[in-house]
């Protein structure tokens, strides 16, 4: 959504509101959340089918939409309950 402020010049300018807050410079804003993923990125291993992923969101988007994941997971979950060991189900 994009607001337009009056300065004290008698400017108008136009603000961007992210999450409710006024934003000026939304390259710049763009520009530290991609800054600040390329930092913090770190390799992950999904824990059913040992696939090697790049980053956090990308294992997150497989568990979601991998189903050769929700089979093996339904299956270690099945073969936990036949055994009689407590199953988390979330």
């Amino acid at each position: 959504m994009t607001i337009e402020v009056v300065t004290a010049n008698d400017e108008v300018v136009s603000v961007r509101l992210v999450r409710g807050k006024p934003v000026a410079d939304i390259d710049a804003l763009r520009k530290y959340h991609r800054e600040y993923y390329h930092a913090n990125k770190q390799e992950c291993e999904c824990e059913h089918c040992t696939v090697k992923f790049s980053s956090q969101s990308a294992l997150v988007r497989h568990q979601h939409r991998s189903q050769k994941c929700a089979l093996l997971r339904a299956k270690a979950e099945l073969e936990m309950l036949r055994s009689g060991q407590v199953v988390n189900i979330s």
